[in-house]
């Protein structure tokens, strides 16, 4: 009987362990710092349309979606400061670490996607942000070679998105399209603006399983190849971004260098660089080992440079624009599978409610990011980092 009691105990204590094991490899434990949101209190508050919404590239595609989703449970998880906690930003940052650091012990229990909403934080200014992210205990990366313009506004912090405000910028990895690219993206809600400007985020993976599987195959066997062209900051085509913001130089050699040492094939043509290079769609997770659809095919699309309202007056072929993909051999894609691109990863995407102060930390490997559109004031702090 005794026997029959301690087995008893013995499978009650391993079921509790196991039980236990289930939660703990889903839930995190907040500590005395933070608690768990609720996905009723990061729920889009109106309704977000995108199919036929104007100056988003592919919009008026057959099966666009017609309305942008709502967040889905852990993504983004929500992680709210508790109140009485009064520290600096440095000491937030340290907690905010340990939460971080469980996150990614969970994905690499069961590959959930680390995408965390820091809400809560005494968070009101670039300055603020700056101290949180220059805490956290991970590397800084470097923008230089970026396609986007991008402004420093305090260590390691810069503005978000320059692209007009009447655009919505497609989810992506950011630099996906170099051999280079931050592992960490973080976004700071400073100010959130009147209408619109949404940042929806999509977990590659559940876009990867829709797409095309002899596409993909294609993109595969093929490559994808990354042109990119940019005007001096003086010509009358430079619209977007200069070789000399890109390359934060003034210095045509510092610019062949960089070229160089990154292995593109490039050429001059006055005061015009032109520089290319074939990159395979997928790439594999820094951690997990997982192989990645991580790309820009269809953001860095010469469609979408098409579509701004800066190049209405001057109509360019795609190669002439700031960048622009192909196929590796330098065969266009065909439209419907551009199209078809942005479909899959608009169908994935979801948006969430900022508020003011919010913090967004994304594992840019596996998490695309994005900006709707939108009216009114919207101020925004973005870093970049690595493991």
């Amino acid at each position: 009987m005794a026997a029959r009691l301690v087995n008893m105990q013995n499978m009650t204590t391993v079921a509790s362990s196991i039980i236990f094991k289930r939660i703990s490899s889903r839930f995190l434990h907040m500590g005395e710092y933070f608690s768990r949101g609720i996905l009723n209190e990061i729920e889009l508050q109106t309704a977000v349309p995108l199919a036929g919404r104007k100056h988003l590239v592919s919009s008026n595609s057959p099966g666009f979606p017609k309305y942008l989703s709502g967040p889905k449970d852990d993504f983004p998880m929500l992680v709210k400061a508790r109140k009485g906690q009064e520290t600096s930003m440095k000491h937030w940052a340290l907690r905010s670490r340990e939460i971080i650091d469980q996150a990614y012990q969970r994905f690499e229990k069961n590959g959930t996607a680390v995408a965390i909403l820091f809400r809560g934080l005494p968070n009101a200014n670039e300055r603020d942000f700056s101290e949180w992210v220059n805490n956290l205990g991970y590397e800084p990366f470097s923008y230089v070679g970026g396609i986007s313009p991008r402004i420093e506004i305090e260590p390691n912090v810069s503005e978000g998105a320059h692209d007009d405000s009447v655009i919505t910028v497609e989810p992506h990895n950011e630099m996906g399209y170099s051999p280079r690219f931050p592992k960490i993206f973080i976004i700071s809600c400073l100010k959130k603006s009147q209408w619109g400007g949404e940042t929806a985020i999509c977990d590659n993976r559940d876009f990867h399983v829709k797409l095309d599987p002899a596409f993909v195959q294609k993109c595969e066997d093929r490559e994808i190849r990354y042109w990119n062209c940019l005007h001096s900051k003086d010509s009358h085509k430079n619209r977007y971004q200069s070789w000399q913001m890109r390359f934060i130089t003034e210095d045509k050699d510092k610019v062949n260098d960089f070229l160089k040492n990154e292995n593109y094939h490039y050429s001059w043509e006055e005061n015009t660089v032109f520089y290319w290079k074939n990159l395979s769609p997928t790439r594999a997770h820094a951690i997990s080992g997982e192989q990645l659809w991580f790309n820009q095919l269809s953001a860095l699309h010469g469609s979408y440079y098409d579509d701004m309202p800066c190049y209405e007056d001057l109509k360019l072929s795609y190669k002439e624009y700031p960048v622009h993909s192909t196929y590796g051999d330098g065969e266009e894609f065909a439209e419907y599978e551009v199209d078809n691109h942005r479909r899959c990863i608009w169908e994935s995407a979801v948006g969430f409610h900022w508020q003011n102060g919010d913090i967004l930390f994304l594992d840019q490997m596996i998490v695309q990011h994005s900006r709707l559109s939108f009216e009114g004031d919207r101020k925004v702090g973005v870093t970049l980092l690595d493991y």
